[in-house]
């Protein structure tokens, strides 16, 4: 049994240390990855929605222009929408759009920017896109998307890598004491 323990437990030990610089090194590549996929995600729904956005504007109805945001959030990750004007003005938004994210001042995002927002209810993805009618600009669209689901996405991959290398750890330690009690005989 002894022997074992002098295969086993520096093995455990390397094992661990591996574990703990690769985790936060996956967590946030996987970030990363996540804030891309929502880049790419906000310029879609921004592309899909500057034609009758722009109808909904030149009509300057704003119960239709609040009734088009509201069915746009419905996505589970869309947490909000907002549009500036080119005055940096707040004209519409939807009823979750957060105070906290402003049209103008430091904490602006300006168009053709993301960042990561932390609020009361968690993180968010604030994207500005600018929109464009006739080469004229109409503003920018504020997409907000809900980080909720990044973080759990983010707590299941630490569990997994945990338990891949706890897998990973007995494997190698059996077969390393297999190899070395069938060489010792």
């Amino acid at each position: 049994m002894r022997l074992s323990l002098r295969f086993m437990l520096p093995l455990a030990l390397v094992l661990a240390g591996l574990a703990y610089a690769v985790i936060p090194l996956v967590d946030t590549l996987t970030l990363k990855w996540f804030m891309r996929d929502l880049e790419l995600r906000s310029q879609l729904i921004a592309g899909m929605m500057e034609g009758p956005l722009t109808d909904l504007l030149a009509s300057e109805s704003k119960a239709k222009l609040s009734v088009y945001f509201q069915r746009i959030t419905k996505d589970e990750r869309l947490f909000a929408i907002g549009l500036c004007d080119p005055n940096n003005q707040l004209t519409y938004k939807t009823e979750t759009y957060p105070d906290s994210i402003p049209c103008a001042g430091a904490t602006a995002v300006n168009a053709g920017q993301t960042t990561l927002v932390r609020l009361k209810q968690g993180a968010v993805h604030v994207s500005a896109v600018g929109i464009e009618a006739n080469g004229r600009p109409l503003g920018r669209l504020m997409l907000i998307h809900d980080m909720s689901w990044v973080e759990r996405r983010s707590s299941d991959t630490k569990w997994y890598l945990f338990y891949l290398f706890a897998i990973i750890g007995v494997v190698i330690s059996l077969v390393t004491v297999l190899v070395a009690h069938l060489s010792w005989l």
